[in-house]
């Protein structure tokens, strides 16, 4: 196991299901396929969040009225990424990052993963080891703010929201 350090600041994901492996497709016996996703780190901008309206009150950018069937208001994402990572994915995202681009984190993850994904075995056709477009994942960020400080945060960095020591937030 490699743990989430400043060496590796990414951490994996192993899964067991087939839901759609380039050329093969729901073909592959899940029994024989083995998925591993890599999650590397973001610079998160102060401006990201989540906001919900309660009672009258109404948050920027809420919409009242709006909810699922079950009643739940609608949370509203407003998420952006850095310019760092804006750079840093869309010239990933291009084959020839690989061959002319500086050695980063994510150089690094993606040589990891492929190293791994070869011990293990194959390739399906047409699923090679590949960086996803930002988002795609839905993995974007978290929707805690983490600090010290509880004017601009909402939990400290072990979760515990500030103010309360029996309350945690994931």
């Amino acid at each position: 196991m490699i743990p989430y350090s400043t060496e590796y600041p990414y951490h994996v994901q192993i899964h067991r299901d087939t839901f759609s492996y380039g050329e093969v497709g729901s073909k592959a016996d899940s029994r024989t396929v083995v998925d591993l996703r890599y999650f590397g780190k973001q610079q998160i901008p102060k401006d990201n969040r989540v906001p919900v309206s309660f009672g009258d009150e109404h948050v920027r950018g809420w919409q009242p009225g709006i909810s699922d069937i079950y009643g739940m208001l609608q949370p509203t994402f407003y998420v952006t990424g850095s310019e760092e990572d804006h750079i840093l994915t869309t010239s990933m995202l291009s084959p020839a990052y690989f061959y002319y681009g500086s050695p980063t984190v994510f150089c690094r993850m993606m040589a990891d993963m492929t190293a791994v994904a070869n011990i293990m075995g194959a390739f399906l056709p047409g699923s090679l080891p590949q960086f996803m477009e930002p988002g795609l994942a839905l993995h974007i960020t978290g929707t805690t703010r983490i600090g010290k400080d509880k004017n601009d945060s909402v939990a400290d960095e072990f979760s515990v929201v500030h103010g309360y020591q029996n309350l945690w937030v994931g």
